[in-house]
């Protein structure tokens, strides 16, 4: 399955529609759809993803990397605070297209 750089953000489900066509007979056609879905986000990874981030080093540390620090104070006396970002936490993902859903941004301008 192909998804291109520009497809909308949100949950997915896939249909494959596939037929035969006989000369003498109507054409057959059978769809399958699968109830599973399929969370589209982004793909720092490729270069047609406006996402997209060349230096392999940075894309770890911000797409990847789920400790961190938070930063707190003001301009000349912030301090820093370890932190667990859990972007890979089961919930996440589920409650980010849920906020998505939401909002007042409509599906064509999630891509």
């Amino acid at each position: 399955v192909f998804v291109p750089a520009n497809a909308p953000v949100g949950i997915w489900r896939l249909d494959v529609c596939s037929g035969l066509q006989d000369r003498n007979e109507d054409p057959y056609m059978y769809v399958y759809s699968d109830e599973t879905d399929a969370y589209i986000l982004f793909n720092p990874w490729c270069k047609d993803d406006p996402t997209y981030m060349d230096d392999e080093d940075k894309r770890y540390e911000y797409v990847m990397n789920d400790k961190g620090k938070v930063y707190m104070g003001a301009y000349k006396s912030r301090h820093g605070r370890p932190w667990a970002f859990g972007q890979f936490d089961d919930v996440v993902l589920p409650v980010a297209c849920y906020i998505m859903e939401l909002s007042s941004i409509c599906d064509t301008e999630r891509g």
